[in-house]
């Protein structure tokens, strides 16, 4: 099939091919823009789960590496770092003595063994974990 001739021999594009043209490249810019966009958005995403994760795992080691004490009422010495704070706890149960384990929230007689239990808040995201330490006097 020919194209029909042109004016005066000239040669270019038609306005339609152009259009055509300029919504195509248009169609893939947004599409490569929204891909970017999910990317950096997922990566912040993992980068605030790990730090989180960090923060959680650096707490309980500290938690653990404190001594015990018989009736502790809290294990709040154990700081976390600028960014991040305990939305709640560290709250101590302490073991009634039966097996299977349970604990109460008084201590009437300390048995060798508290559960304490924190939520640990990142301040910027607001993404939070939960951490749970079993603590022993042996």
């Amino acid at each position: 099939m020919e194209t029909p001739a042109r004016r005066g021999g000239e040669h270019g594009f038609t306005l339609v091919e152009t259009l055509i043209a300029v919504s195509l490249l248009a169609i893939a810019v947004i599409g490569i823009m929204y891909t970017l966009t999910t990317f950096l958005s997922v990566s912040g995403v993992a980068r605030s789960t790990a730090n989180l994760d960090t923060v959680v795992r650096t707490y309980t080691e500290g938690v653990v590496a404190t001594p015990y004490v018989s009736c502790a009422s809290s294990y709040s010495s154990v700081t976390l770092p600028s960014g991040y704070n305990r939305s709640s706890g560290p709250t101590v149960a302490y073991w009634n003595g039966d097996d299977p384990a349970t604990f109460g929230g008084t201590c009437s007689t300390d048995k060798g063994v508290q559960r304490i239990s924190a939520t640990v808040r990142e301040q910027s995201s607001g993404r939070v974990a939960a951490v749970t330490i079993t603590k022993n006097a042996g």
